[in-house]
C-alpha cells in the first residue's frame, strides 16, 4: 500500500509539473489523487461516463466535483471537495488541451501506463493515498466513507489502521 509520505510527494511533484505545463500525465495523477476516484470513474468505463468538464464546480467555496459512481456498485453520485489550488491547474489543462466535454479521452491501458510513468504507482494506489491523507488531515470517517463510495465503514477503518487511528478512540460528534 502507498505510504502517506510517498502520496504527498507524488501530489506535490505532479502539482509542480502541472503548474509549468498542464499535460495529461500530471493532470491525470492529480485528478485521481485529489478526488479518491477509481480509474474507471475518471476516464470512463462501460459502467461509468468518466469525468466531464460539467462535473466540476470550480468557482464554489470549496470547489467541488461530482463523480458518477460505477453503476454496478449501485451508489448515488459522490460530491468531493477539491483543494483550492486545483481549479487553476484544471482550467489551464482544459484551455491548453482544448477539452470541451470528457476530461480524459484515453483507454484504461493508456491511463495506467501514464500514471505508472508519471508517479511510479498503480492508479488505484492514488485512491488509497487520498483516503490516508484525508484521515490524517482529520476528515470524519463517515464523510470519507461516503466520498469513497464504500458501502460500510469496515473498508474505511482499514485506512484508519494504516495511519494509526484506532476507531475506538474516535469521539462522537455529540460529545462535549
Amino acid at each position: 500500500m502507498i505510504t502517506l509520505n510517498s502520496f504527498v510527494n507524488i501530489i506535490n511533484e505532479s502539482r509542480r509539473r502541472c503548474s509549468k505545463q498542464a499535460v495529461l500525465p500530471c493532470m491525470l495523477v492529480l485528478t485521481l489523487g485529489v478526488t479518491g476516484a477509481r480509474l474507471g470513474e475518471v476516464i470512463g468505463s462501460p459502467t461509468s461516463p468518466g469525468l466531464r468538464v460539467m462535473d466540476f464546480e470550480l468557482n464554489g467555496n470549496p470547489p467541488l466535483v461530482t463523480i458518477i459512481t460505477e453503476k454496478v456498485r449501485g451508489h448515488p453520485p459522490r460530491v468531493v471537495p477539491l483543494p483550492e489550488w486545483f481549479p487553476p491547474l484544471l482550467n489551464n489543462y482544459i484551455v491548453w488541451n482544448g477539452v470541451y466535454d470528457k476530461l480524459f479521452n484515453i483507454s484504461p491501458t493508456h491511463a495506467w501506463r501514464l500514471v505508472k510513468r508519471e508517479a511510479n504507482v498503480h492508479p488505484h494506489e492514488l485512491r488509497h493515498g487520498f483516503a490516508l491523507y484525508s484521515l490524517w488531515r482529520g476528515m470524519n470517517p463517515e464523510v470519507l466513507r461516503r466520498i469513497m463510495g464504500h458501502s460500510s465503514l469496515k473498508m474505511t477503518f482499514t485506512y484508519m489502521n494504516a495511519v494509526g487511528l484506532d476507531p475506538r478512540q474516535l469521539r462522537s460528534p455529540f460529545a462535549d
